[in-house]
């Protein structure tokens, strides 16, 4: 989809390969399911307002855009693997008015910026079973407003700047420098001789 999607009633199901660079409209009380592999190389998925429409996402994710992927309203539960960026590559996403990301699976963030755009803050939430990793040359920044919460497991052995990053569960951050405000209700450690760093 390079164009425009307007779902006004009931809900959107998408099975097959999904590619998108254009706009997807959830009206309040709508819902996406995205079970297919999904490509989103820039656009928006923009929930009206009230109460913010669920993107259900089963299918493996590809982001590899270079101008903003914008979430606007939306609340994304994603239960498969995301490879975001590229280690030469950012893929930046506006999260604004409240959007949230519900990660239960494996996102790898190879090159990756949050950025907090219009209205409520947005939010991403690492719940169990989930994992994030941030390999070695990799980068992901949560802009401020942007809360990251850990309840899963989070490995960084790339660069990693946090707004606010809440850990309840594990993170290893062996090789890492964490320099904004981190609450630690879980485990935080550094491995292998290794040297981790909060500043």
């Amino acid at each position: 989809n390079s164009g425009t999607v307007n779902v006004n009633a009931g809900s959107l199901t998408l099975s097959g390969a999904t590619a998108n660079t254009g706009t997807i409209n959830l009206a309040t009380g709508t819902g996406l399911t995205l079970s297919g592999a999904t490509t989103l190389s820039g656009g928006a998925i923009v929930g009206g307002a009230g109460v913010a429409p669920v993107v259900t996402a089963s299918g493996v994710w590809t982001l590899n855009n270079t101008a903003a992927l914008v979430f606007d309203n939306v609340t994304i539960n994603h239960n498969n693997s995301t490879t975001q960026g590229s280690l030469g590559v950012n893929a930046p996403v506006t999260l604004q008015n409240g959007a949230v990301i519900n990660n239960t699976w494996a996102w790898t963030m190879n090159n990756a910026t949050f950025t907090q755009g219009a209205g409520a803050a947005g939010a991403f939430n690492n719940n169990a079973g989930g994992t994030v990793t941030i390999p070695a040359g990799g980068s992901a920044v949560f802009g401020t407003g942007i809360t990251f919460t850990n309840l899963g497991t989070l490995t960084a052995t790339g660069n990693l700047v946090a707004g606010t990053l809440v850990n309840a569960a594990t993170l290893d951050f062996t090789g890492l420098t964490i320099t904004q405000n981190v609450t630690n209700n879980g485990t935080m450690q550094v491995i292998t001789g290794g040297v981790g760093i909060i500043a």
